[in-house]
C-alpha cells in the first residue's frame, strides 16, 4: 500500500528576509523624496491659489464698500499667513511714535462677511517696500523702524503682527510693535491703488482682556464687537471720547492695530527653505527668523542663534532681498537657487501676475 509522502512548510531564511528588507529600504528611500516633493508641489499650488483668492477678497471689498478703499491685509499668528479683506472706515489724528507730533492717518477694519484666508503651515509671503519707505529716524513714521540700516533700499518686509507679549504692563501700548503690508484698491472700480503709499491703521483685535477693565476700553470693547467695521466708525464718531482716548483705542500704539503700508509686490515662498538657502536656521518656537514675543523687547526682532554666521540684522535681511530676487551669491560658481514666486497685480483689472525675479 503506497503512502503519500508529507512535506513540512519550509519558511524563510534569513538571507532571503535581508534581501527583502533591503528592497523595501531601497524602495522606501526612493519614494519618500518623491512624496516630500509631491506634497511640497501640492502646497505650492495651493499657497498661489490661496494668494490670488486673498486678493480678489480685498478687491471685492473695495468695490462692495459703501465709501472707502478696501485692501488684502497680509498678518502673520500661529505659524500662518493670513489675509484678511479689510475696508477704510474714517481718519484718526495719531501721534508719531518717533516725535510725538500729530499726524492724520487713515484707519481700516476687517469686513465681517469675508473670511479670512489662509496658506498651508511652513508658507509665507513678503511685501516689497520700495527704496525710502524706511524713513530716516528724524521723519520715520514707525514703520518698521527695526530695520535702520535698510532706509535707502528695497526691502521684502515679513508682516510682524503677533510677535508682540502680553505679559507684564503696558499691554495695551505695544502695537507699536505690529506692522505689515496690504494690497489696496480703490472703492467703487477696484483698481489697484498704485498711488497712495501712506501708512495707516488696520484694526485687528487682539484676544487679551488683561487691559480692557480701564478707560477707555471699558467702554468701547473691541473684543465684544461682532463688527469691527461698524465699531471702528463707532469710535471715530464718539463726540463723548476724546481726541487722546480714540488714538488709544485705535492709534499706533494701541495693542489692537497694526501700521501698515501699501505695496503692489508680493513674494510667496516656504520659510524654512528660505532661511537654509541664506545660511541661517529657524527659530523652535516660531518657525520663522524672529524671537517669540519678549516683554521687554521694543518692537519684533531677529533671534540672534537664527541668523547666518556673523551677519546683523540688517546684513540677514539684505540677504533675504537678494534670495528672493534671484541674486544670492555666497561664492562658488552658482549663485544660491530661489524658489520664491513673485507676484505683481494688474492696475485695473487686479488680476495677479507673475513675474521672473
Amino acid at each position: 500500500m503506497s503512502r503519500t509522502a508529507t512535506t513540512t512548510p519550509r519558511g524563510f531564511s534569513l538571507t532571503e528576509i535581508l534581501v527583502v528588507i533591503s528592497i523595501l529600504v531601497i524602495l522606501i528611500a526612493i519614494s519618500v523624496p518623491a512624496f516630500k516633493t509631491l506634497i511640497s508641489n501640492s502646497e505650492r499650488t495651493l499657497s498661489e491659489n490661496q494668494i490670488r483668492v486673498g486678493l480678489s477678497a480685498g478687491r471685492d471689498a473695495a468695490i462692495r464698500a459703501e465709501s472707502g478703499d478696501g485692501a488684502a491685509v497680509f498678518l502673520f499668528a500661529e505659524g500662518r499667513l493670513r489675509m484678511v479683506a479689510c475696508v477704510s472706515v474714517g481718519f484718526l489724528i495719531d501721534t508719531l511714535e518717533t516725535t510725538g507730533e500729530p499726524i492724520r492717518r487713515e484707519v481700516f477694519a476687517p469686513v465681517a462677511n469675508i473670511e479670512p484666508v489662509t496658506l498651508p503651515g511652513g508658507w509665507s509671503v513678503r511685501g516689497y517696500a520700495t527704496p525710502g519707505t524706511f524713513e530716516s529716524p528724524v521723519n520715520a513714521c514707525g514703520w518698521y523702524e527695526n530695520f535702520p540700516g535698510r532706509a535707502l533700499d528695497g526691502n521684502w518686509v515679513f508682516p510682524e503682527t503677533h510677535f508682540v507679549s502680553f505679559e507684564g504692563s503696558g499691554v495695551e501700548a505695544r502695537g507699536v510693535q505690529r506692522h505689515s503690508f496690504m494690497v489696496r484698491f480703490k472703492n467703487a472700480s477696484g483698481t489697484l491703488d498704485t498711488a497712495d503709499r501712506s501708512a495707516v491703521l488696520v484694526l485687528d483685535r487682539v484676544n487679551d482682556q488683561s487691559f480692557r477693565g480701564a478707560a477707555p476700553f471699558s467702554t468701547a470693547r473691541a473684543d465684544q464687537a461682532a463688527n469691527l467695521v461698524a465699531f471702528a466708525r463707532r469710535v471715530l464718531n464718539n463726540t463723548s471720547l476724546t481726541a487722546e482716548d480714540k488714538r488709544r483705542l485705535l492709534g499706533d500704539e494701541s495693542i489692537d492695530t497694526i501700521l501698515v503700508r501699501p505695496v503692489t509686490e508680493v513674494a510667496m515662498y516656504e520659510e524654512s527653505t528660505m532661511i537654509g538657502r541664506i545660511g541661517g536656521r529657524p527659530n523652535r518656537e516660531t518657525g520663522t527668523l524672529y524671537l517669540p514675543p519678549d516683554p521687554a523687547a521694543a518692537f519684533a526682532t531677529f533671534d540672534p542663534a537664527s541668523l547666518p554666521a556673523g551677519l546683523d540684522q540688517d546684513e540677514t535681511q539684505a540677504r533675504i532681498n537678494q534670495w528672493i530676487q534671484g541674486q544670492l551669491d555666497l561664492g562658488g560658481s552658482n549663485a544660491v537657487e530661489s524658489d520664491a514666486r513673485i507676484f505683481m497685480l494688474q492696475r485695473y483689472l487686479g488680476q495677479v501676475q507673475e513675474i521672473t525675479p
